[in-house]
């Protein structure tokens, strides 16, 4: 897909060598700056353009500033923009709370009855890269904590390239008996659960954690 790109503050000044991007760990090994030096070293007194370029992207919504193969480390880029584009504003809700069948993947839960909403959550495509609706959740510990439970044994390990890097330009799915990734079941956000179904199920899990001790903290 085509969209368009805007240069840093610094690049639009002509600083390159002060680009956001670099000093954010963003850009290719190959990449001087995030425009390339399309502006000038002038002060940037000339009209300053958006750069038109062709970004791909396996899915819609993509609104990152490269392609996705060029990210040194597309977890932690991904992760951080998550939590730019869908903060957990205070007092906000589990988005799990009442549905039936939460976060698709292999096996969707039963989410809580209005916890408060803890975690950034990626899902059913765990890619961190993939910050669009629908794959990303804001949801309470232990909606968080039942999913990955129930579906982390299904997706194995994170994409990679060749050289052994991870590859954020496919989709982080579960894989099926012969080890090939499948497409997992999407996040239902209409069908709720009966209400005595999600009191004996948030029962449970605080069962467990008591049992254990704490609810252990996962990662997306």
């Amino acid at each position: 897909m085509k969209k368009t790109k805007e240069a840093c503050l610094a690049c639009k000044a002509g600083y390159h060598d002060e680009c956001q991007e670099m000093w954010d760990d963003n850009l290719a090994e190959d990449a001087f700056c995030c425009c390339n030096g399309a502006f000038s070293m002038d002060g940037g007194k000339g009209p300053v353009d958006a750069i038109e370029e062709e970004i791909e992207a396996y899915f819609e919504g993509y609104t990152g500033s490269k392609a996705l193969d060029e990210y040194a480390d597309p977890i932690s880029t991904g992760r951080k923009e998550a939590a730019k584009k869908f903060p957990i504003n205070a007092g906000m809700v589990c988005e799990w709370a009442w549905l039936r069948y939460a976060g698709g993947g292999v096996e969707p839960i039963i989410g809580c009855p209005g916890h408060p909403a803890e975690a950034i959550h990626h899902g059913p495509d765990k890619n961190t890269m993939r910050n669009v609706e629908g794959n990303i959740h804001r949801i309470c510990a232990e909606c968080h904590n039942r999913w990955h439970g129930a579906n982390d044994k299904y997706y194995g390990e994170r994409p990679v390239t060749e050289d052994g890097k991870v590859d954020a330009s496919v989709p982080f799915w579960p894989l099926d008996d012969d080890g090939n990734p499948m497409e997992p079941i999407p996040h239902d956000t209409v069908t709720l659960a009966p209400d005595e179904e999600v009191h004996v199920e948030d029962k449970r899990r605080r069962d467990e954690a008591r049992r254990h001790g704490t609810l252990p903290k996962l990662d997306d």
